[in-house]
């Protein structure tokens, strides 16, 4: 894998967390194939790139002061590891405090699969859990 092809795949995970910390759901569309999956480990399954539009829809709209600290993230020869730590509050005010990684596999400079790992615990207030 070349420098250039390292780069645009960070490149891809840091436009992602722009997108979805500024609520532009159509941007996070963009970086996304339209036949895309990601994988949540919180409810065991494989979402559609609409239904993850949705869940980014949510986020956009359904929470308070959403922010990703202490981001760091590896390229891979497929794509990009991240980690960060996921920060909002729920609409009924209480504090979200997750650490999450996702492992992305990039093709042509947008995401084909995310898996996506946080504990479900610490995300209960969004979720209802």
């Amino acid at each position: 894998m070349s420098d250039a092809d390292r780069d645009a795949n960070v490149g891809v995970a840091h436009r992602l967390i722009a997108a979805i910390t500024g609520g532009n759901v159509d941007a996070v569309d963009a970086l996304y194939h339209d036949d895309a999956v990601v994988f949540q480990n919180t409810s065991g399954q494989t979402l559609s790139k609409r239904k993850m539009l949705g869940v980014i829809r949510f986020l956009a709209t359904g929470v308070k002061e959403l922010r990703y600290e202490d981001i760091r993230v590896q390229p891979t020869p497929t794509g990009f590891v991240q980690q960060h730590v996921l920060r909002c509050r729920s609409a009924a005010g209480v504090e979200v405090r997750a650490h999450a990684c996702l492992v992305a596999t990039v093709e042509d400079g947008r995401i084909r699969r995310l898996d996506e790992y946080l504990d479900a615990a610490a995300i209960a207030p969004l979720t209802g859990g």
